[in-house]
């Protein structure tokens, strides 16, 4: 046996696995199993440590031939691990007076030289980084210096400008809800009507420019573009359907309030009913009945009801025509288009549904007046909404030749909530 196992050696180990590996050979003499530091090199040199007894394990310590570490899940293939010596020296413990064994001695001595070598070769790394940076040329290190006060300089700049930005966002979305609240404060709710005409007004604008101007209905200075779908505005955006059509939903949208309202009922003998109205499955109202003729004229035309959202209303029933020549109004739809009058005497003029939903009146003695449509309300939220939704106008009801008159078409109204 050799007087010291211990060598002027790096104590260190590189191993490329193969695939399902699980035994690797410690070369060189350790006194404990903790005094081995197991790992794994990524193609970086990133080094990631291993857990003892976790990991892996270790036997042969204090052996003059090394020893073995064994892993407790086998190894990929192509993967590097690193073994290396990795002892403490406990330079604070006291010798005493008793005599120590000369086995005691030298694993004492052992243990210096371990701690003497393993050091040695972690210093001559560092010296080895201290070595390339001293062969960068000084020139090398101010151009380097310069390069870097720029980028900090381009940094700090950018950094203002962003904060000039959002200051001027800031006072810009502050000036919007000012304006806002002061057009609420000044200008009375629009009627549907009105609404509708600036619609219309809006809806040339974009065959044009394909571009709108919010303040041309909120009086807020926000762009809202049509084509690409985005808007940008403190205050909702209303939007009328008198059509059926393929909506789309619009970026940065928050939430949107549906409303709907079923056709209304023509009136007379053989006036048709009125068309359901939809939004998706989110909002849905039925259209206005008709009954026609009945013998005893006592049972009224049944209005339309919402079926699908957050608010449902039934349509007003339409009334019946008596022999008189005189009785009930056609059904008005909830909070939409009125019903038209009755007719007195028999033959007079008769009208059709008030737009929208209203039913139509009844021209002959015996013949039933329509029922308005129904309709819902949702609020349904962006993350609800599909990127296009299918949307249906429900018409109103064909009237019956010149004895009764059309019921009046639904109509879809949203308002458009920016996130």
């Amino acid at each position: 046996m050799p007087e010291n196992a211990i060598t002027q050696d790096d104590r260190e180990i590189f191993y490329t696995a193969v695939a399902d590996q699980t035994e690797f050979p410690v070369t060189f003499k350790f006194q404990q199993n903790q005094d081995l530091e197991v790992g794994t090199v990524a193609e970086d040199g990133a080094f990631t440590e291993l857990s003892l007894g976790a990991d892996y394990q270790v036997s042969g310590a204090e052996g003059d031939n090394g020893g073995n570490v064994s892993l407790v899940v086998p190894a990929t293939d192509d993967t590097l691990y690193r073994i290396r010596g990795k002892a403490t020296l406990e330079l604070n413990k006291k010798l005493t007076g008793a005599r120590y064994s000369p086995a005691t001695t030298n694993s004492l001595f052992e243990r210096c030289l371990i701690w003497i070598v393993e050091n040695t070769r972690d210093v001559g790394a560092v010296n080895a980084i201290i070595d390339t940076l001293s062969n960068i040329t000084l020139p090398a290190l101010n151009a380097l210096g310069v390069t870097m006060g720029e980028q900090v300089t381009a940094a700090t700049q950018a950094k203002t400008d962003t904060q000039d930005i959002r200051d001027e966002v800031i006072d810009l979305k502050k000036a919007a809800e000012d304006a806002a609240e002061a057009a609420e404060e000044a200008t009375p709710p629009f009627p549907i009507s009105q609404v509708i005409d600036l619609q219309d007004g809006l809806d040339g604008k974009a065959e044009a420019t394909h571009n709108h101007a919010i303040s041309d209905i909120t009086n807020v200075h926000s762009n809202f573009n049509l084509e690409a779908g985005t808007f940008v505005t403190s205050v909702p955006v209303l939007r009328v359907l008198t059509s059926s059509t393929t909506w789309a939903k619009p970026a940065k949208l928050a939430y949107l309030v549906i409303e709907v309202w079923g056709g209304g009922a023509a009136g007379g003998a053989s006036g048709t009913g009125g068309g359901t109205t939809s939004f998706g499955a989110h909002a849905i109202a039925t259209g206005g009945a008709t009954v026609g003729s009945n013998a005893n004229n006592t049972y009224p035309s049944r209005g339309g009801v919402g079926t699908s959202g957050d608010v449902l209303l039934r349509g007003q029933s339409g009334g019946s025509m008596g022999a008189s020549g005189y009785g009930g109004m056609a059904g008005s739809a909830p909070r939409g288009g009125g019903g038209g009058g009755y007719q007195y005497p028999v033959g007079t003029a008769i009208h059709d549904g008030g737009e929208f939903g209203g039913g139509g009146a009844s021209s002959t003695t015996g013949k039933g007046h329509g029922g308005g449509g129904g309709y819902a309300m949702a609020i349904v939220d962006a993350d609800n909404l599909s990127a296009t939704e299918l949307v249906t106008v429900g018409a109103g009801g064909t009237p019956d030749g010149t004895n009764g008159a059309g019921g009046a078409g639904g109509v879809i109204v949203t308002e458009y909530y920016n996130g």
